[in-house]
C-alpha cells in the first residue's frame, strides 16, 4: 500500500485512543518510507519537501478524524426516548382533575406515564406542554355540565366548525339529548339524540339520530335530501374531530387542553348523570415501556384514600428537580376526593406543607383547589 493510502486508511479507523495511536505510528512509518525511497519520487516532488509537510498533514488528518469520531460517539447516545428506567409513572386515586378551570375529569383510578413532548426534554409541572399524560389503565367520568363546558369552551372553538352552543344531557337509557346551532349565514337551531361508544382504535364516537333542524325539518326529510351532519358541520381543523355521515369521531388526544392526554378508550357508558370513560392498555406500547417496578403499581409512601403519585424518571416543579422522581401529593383534609388543578398546583402547594422521607422521596400535603378558589367543585 502507498504511504498516502496508509494515511487515509488510518484516518478512517481513528475512532478510539488505540486507533489514534495506530494512526500516529502509520504517519511515522510513512515518513520513514518517504525519506528512504528517494528513487520513487521525481525531483520536483522531493522527499525532503514531503518530510517537511508530513507532520502538518498528519496533524490535520488526526484533528478532523478526531472530530468525526467525537460526533459518532456523541451521536451514539442521543437524548434517549423513554425507557423503563427514565419514564415518569403517574398514579391517581379519587382525584378531581381540572382539565380546565371550569371542567373536571373525575379520576377514580389511573395508571399512566408522563412522556416528554420532545426528545431530551424534562417533564415539568410548570409547563403543561412539556409532556403527554398517557393513560395505560384508567377509570374516569365527566358530568353533563362539564362535558358541555369542555365541548363549547375548547373542542368546538379550536376546531373551527359551524356547530356552536351545544347542550349535552346524559340520559339513563344510555342516550344523550343534544341541542345546538348550525351557523349558516345565521344560527339555525337543531336538536338530536345521540349515543356514545368507543371505536376499535380507542377513540370516542358520537352517533346522531332523530335530528330536527329549525324545529320543523326532521331526520326523514334530511335523509330524503341526502343531508348528513358531515355536509353541514365539518370542522376546518380536522385533527379536532371528524364527521363521517352522522357520526362525530373525537380523537382522545385532541379532546383536552394541555397537558395532552392520550389512551386507548375501551368503553363508554352513562350512569348517575355521568359519562364513564374506561381506558385500557395498548399492548404494543406496554411491551416497549414496561414499568421499572414491574407490572404491579408501587405502593405510595403514605397510605391515603386520595392521592397523586409520581415515580421514576426526572421531573421539575418550581425550582426543584427530582431524579429519580418519588413524589406523592395528598390533600390536607380527609375528603371524599382530592381536587387538583395543574394550572394552579403551586398555589395549592404553598397553602400546604411538605415532608422529606428517609428514602429521599417527598410528600406534599396540599390544599384542595376548591379551598383556594373558595368554590369547591360539586
Amino acid at each position: 500500500m502507498s504511504s498516502a493510502g496508509s494515511l487515509i486508511s488510518a484516518a478512517e479507523n481513528t475512532s478510539s485512543s488505540s486507533s489514534a495511536s495506530y494512526f500516529i505510528e502509520t504517519c511515522l512509518c510513512s515518513s520513514h518510507i518517504i525519506s528512504t525511497s528517494k528513487d520513487n519520487f521525481p525531483e520536483r516532488n522531493s522527499p525532503i519537501r514531503f518530510r517537511s509537510i508530513l507532520p502538518i498533514l498528519c496533524w490535520l488528518l488526526l484533528f478532523f478524524s478526531g472530530r468525526n469520531a467525537g460526533s459518532a460517539v456523541n451521536g451514539a447516545n442521543p437524548a434517549a426516548s423513554p425507557t423503563a428506567d427514565n419514564i415518569t409513572h403517574i398514579y391517581m386515586h379519587n382525584v378531581l382533575f381540572h382539565v380546565m378551570d371550569s371542567v373536571v375529569l373525575k379520576v377514580d383510578a389511573l395508571e399512566g406515564i408522563m412522556e416528554p413532548s420532545k426528545s431530551g426534554q424534562i417533564v415539568s409541572l410548570d409547563d403543561k406542554s412539556s409532556f403527554t399524560l398517557q393513560m395505560q389503565n384508567a377509570k374516569t367520568s365527566i358530568s353533563s355540565s362539564d362535558l358541555t363546558a369542555l365541548v363549547n369552551g375548547f373542542i368546538l372553538p379550536r376546531a373551527g366548525t359551524p356547530l356552536s352552543n351545544l347542550s349535552l344531557t346524559l340520559n339513563p337509557d344510555q342516550s344523550i339529548s343534544v341541542k345546538g346551532n348550525f351557523h349558516k349565514l345565521v344560527n339555525v337551531p337543531f336538536t338530536s339524540k345521540a349515543t356514545m361508544q368507543a371505536t376499535p382504535d380507542g377513540n370516542m364516537k358520537m352517533h346522531l339520530s332523530d335530528m330536527r333542524v329549525a324545529g320543523v325539518i326532521d331526520q326523514d326529510v334530511l335523509d330524503f335530501l341526502g343531508l348528513r351532519i358531515s355536509e353541514l358541520a365539518q370542522p376546518k381543523r380536522k385533527q379536532s374531530f371528524q364527521i363521517v355521515g352522522n357520526d362525530i369521531i373525537f380523537p382522545i388526544d385532541e379532546m383536552f387542553p394541555p397537558p395532552r392526554i392520550s389512551g386507548m378508550l375501551q368503553s363508554v357508558t352513562i350512569s348517575g348523570g355521568r359519562l364513564n370513560l374506561v381506558f385500557g392498555v395498548n399492548r404494543a406500547d406496554v411491551t416497549q415501556k414496561k414499568s421499572a417496578q414491574g407490572d404491579e403499581p408501587p405502593i405510595p409512601p403514605i397510605s391515603s384514600r386520595n392521592y397523586i403519585y409520581f415515580r421514576g424518571g426526572v421531573m421539575r416543579f418550581g425550582r426543584l428537580t427530582m431524579d429519580p422522581v418519588d413524589l406523592e401529593l395528598v390533600n390536607l383534609k380527609h375528603a371524599n376526593s382530592f381536587e387538583f388543578s395543574l394550572e394552579n398546583y403551586y398555589e395549592q402547594l404553598v397553602a400546604g406543607y411538605s415532608k422529606s422521607l428517609p428514602s429521599k422521596g417527598l410528600i406534599v400535603y396540599m390544599a384542595d383547589y376548591g379551598e383556594i378558589t373558595k368554590n369547591p367543585h360539586k
